[in-house]
């Protein structure tokens, strides 16, 4: 015989009737495989009035028990978001509609891409008349705080500071507050609300248990969560807690035993915490920009506030302690210079409300925490200065301008080396033809793509074209180098069969090398958030600053034996010639100028700016003579050329060249050290002008 106490009956065949947690939905028993219409129904102010407000589903297998899948909530309202809020304020609100109008606001708030600076004027007001109905339930706070929640969520600063102008997010503060007074006035009890970007807590607290005082925080997110949870939220009556929060206040113990609710012993008090300052827009803070000085000044961490009901707290003896730990608000190249604790004075800009310092001050500011004071209670934050760097805005226009001058000048030269035969028939000519190439192609790629981060796609193909130009530029530095020093150092056996040939390949073989090695094992590197060009790490130290510090030593090396060499044939010169000492000394300066710019000894500059701790000076002068390097080439081997200057006179319609009887022609380094080439070959007494003219062609 079955016991009936041991017996338990399962429906296998529909899902039971459930009321959803906070009251508002209730769906029917349902048979398996139906969807059930919630009994709740839009209220007859929505544009579906009458209709469910959710769906959800019975599933099940028919062994074990039916179960309801999520629900699907619907919105009672169709069309504008805009409209359907216009709707709502136009309303009369009421103590038995109020839930149902804050419900529907929340729904309509929900998504932050939809609310502009006209809703947030709508918004300011529905919550003004809900606050006017008196409805103090726990259903209409909990609606309320997630109104202003989602008002967080917008994060188009334009929209709040279009909206400011009617005075809108100062009243979405004063309207929550109010709120949050009326609890305590109607003795609903203790309230706590938490949501991502905004938590309010209201409690009565016996007052002999406040010897201490109180305290109320948010503690510092775990793995750089920014976003409000129940957890991270406490009350406290240890000063010492403050330490560990992320923005905390402290009442001292004289505000608690100066208030007491209704004769009571019970202490009401109200906590805010506002993830966002976007609802407390400042005009000052505006005014107080600087945009063409890369200067700002924001708020540099979370909004908290504290009240307490029925009276007004200030000029405290013992002040208000608050900590905040300071929150990222800086951009890139940007810096926090001084924090300065304020407070929101609502009586400020005609009623609208600003940040004030009366009554504050800092306590201290160490490694990012900012400990306030002050002898009052409102909402309290911290003021940060941002500056940014203004050098970088300097540097970026110097290196624009200097890289379009380059361009232009690049032209000029390569045209008129192409233009000629003759001018490029020889060896120098030809390294200087492809150095010319390369600078073109960076500079180029340089003005139109180093900003421009987006598509991504395009990005990456900008930084790889940036790298290996850069990189081929320093490699051909490298080629010309070579070819002095077998021009002015290896004089015999200076010849090097299809030496332009194996240079070529060298030349821009090596850096594609790099450059295809980075892309394979990580094309990411190349994809960087601010700019087009290598990310800071082992891509940018070992394929960028390596190769160019390495060509850097090798080109120093060859500079000095140059130089050596010259000022070598100087003091030969100086004991048989008859020219002026000032003669020889501009010769010597013309050589060590054209030496030391086709080396690229300007990378000395940049490597200087970029292990060096005050680097402004040396990023000035390598951005100046990197970016001017295409000029320097084109006056110091075309412009300041006999033959270049005959060949541009050529050029010129109806103009003939006039050639000089027994005018020595040259170009380049060989035109700016005839002497020192001449030198060189009495001194070695083993080759002749005509030996080192086939050496070069």
């Amino acid at each position: 015989m079955v016991d009936p106490g041991s017996t338990n009956v399962v429906n296998l065949v529909s899902c039971p009737q459930e009321v959803w947690p906070d009251g508002n939905l209730t769906f029917p028993e349902t048979r398996l495989g139906q969807t059930a219409e919630s009994l709740n129904l839009c209220p007859q102010f929505t544009t579906r009035a009458g209709e469910p407000r959710a769906r959800r589903e019975c599933v099940g297998d028919f062994i074990s028990q039916p179960q309801w899948r999520p629900l699907v909530l619907l919105s009672c309202f169709e069309g504008d978001v805009n409209e359907n809020l216009d709707n709502l304020l136009n309303m009369t609100v009421t103590p038995e509609n109020a839930e149902e109008v804050a419900r529907e606001t929340a729904s309509l708030t929900s998504n932050a891409d939809d609310i502009g600076p006209s809703a947030l004027m709508t918004i300011a007001g529905i919550l003004e008349k809900l606050v006017a109905a008196n409805n103090t339930s726990p259903a209409v706070a909990s609606q309320i705080v997630t109104i202003v929640n989602n008002v967080l969520q917008i994060d188009r600063d334009a929209t709040f500071e279009e909206a400011a102008s009617s005075n809108s997010p100062s009243r979405i503060v004063a309207a929550l507050e109010s709120f949050v007074s009326a609890l305590h006035s109607n003795g609903v009890g203790n309230l706590t609300e938490v949501q991502s970007s905004l938590a309010v807590v209201a409690l009565s607290i016996p007052r002999g248990s406040l010897s201490n005082g109180f305290g109320f925080g948010s503690s510092l997110p775990i793995s750089g969560a920014d976003s409000l949870t129940g957890d991270r939220i406490s009350v406290f009556m240890d000063k010492d807690a403050q330490l560990e929060a992320e923005a905390s206040i402290f009442l001292p113990a004289e505000i608690l035993y100066e208030v007491s609710e209704g004769g009571s012993d019970q202490v009401p008090l109200s906590f805010f915490l506002y993830q966002s300052s976007s609802l407390f827009q400042s005009p000052t803070l505006h005014d107080a920009a600087r945009p063409e000085e890369g200067f700002r000044r924001e708020v540099g961490s979370r909004v908290i506030a504290a009240t307490v009901e029925g009276v007004k707290i200030e000029n405290l003896a013992m002040p208000v302690s608050s900590v905040f730990s300071l929150v990222n608000v800086t951009g890139e190249n940007e810096t926090v210079h001084g924090a300065q604790c304020v407070f929101w004075d609502f009586s400020l800009n005609d009623g609208a409300g600003d940040w004030s310092t009366e009554g504050c001050r800092n306590e201290s500011v160490s490694d990012g925490v900012v400990r306030c004071l002050c002898d009052h209670l409102t909402s309290f934050a911290v003021i940060v200065d941002i500056y940014g760097q203004q050098e970088n805005v300097f540097l970026s226009v110097i290196s624009k301008l200097g890289c379009a001058v380059s361009v232009v000048a690049l032209i000029i030269t390569l045209v008129t080396y192409l233009y000629s035969k003759k001018l490029r028939s020889k060896q120098p000519q030809q390294i200087q033809i492809s150095l010319c190439f390369a600078l073109l192609a960076l500079y180029l790629v340089f003005l139109v793509g180093i900003e421009a981060i987006s598509p991504r796609a395009g990005c990456i193909v900008v930084a790889v074209l940036i790298h290996y130009s850069t990189l081929a530029s320093i490699a051909w530095m490298a080629v010309e180098a070579t070819n002095m020093y077998l021009l002015f150092v290896r004089v015999l056996n200076a010849r090097v069969s299809r030496f332009v040939l194996k240079a070529s390949i060298a030349a821009w073989g090596l850096p594609l090398v790099i450059v295809i090695i980075i892309l394979a094992a990580d094309y990411s590197q190349y994809d960087s958030p601010n700019y087009c060009f290598l990310k800071p790490g082992n891509a940018i130290y070992f394929g960028q600053l390596l190769p160019i510090g390495l060509v850097l030593l090798f080109n120093f090396v060859v500079f000095t034996l140059v130089m050596r060499k010259l000022t070598c044939a100087r003091k030969t010169i100086s004991s048989s010639s008859d020219r002026s000492g000032r003669q020889e000394t501009i010769r010597r300066l013309q050589n060590a100028l054209a030496i030391s710019v086709l080396l690229g000894l300007t990378w000395v500059f940049g490597l200087l700016s970029v292990f060096q701790a005050a680097n402004f000076a040396f990023q000035v002068l390598f951005t100046v003579c990197n970016s001017l390097q295409g000029l320097m080439i084109f006056i110091l081997f075309c412009a300041r050329q006999k033959e270049v200057r005959q060949v541009w006179w050529e050029m010129l319609p109806c103009k003939k060249p006039a050639v000089r009887k027994g005018e020595v022609s040259g170009t380049g380094l060989e035109s700016t050290t005839r002497g020192a080439i001449s030198l060189s070959s009495k001194v070695t007494k083993e080759t002749n002008l005509s030996e080192m003219s086939q050496a070069q062609s």
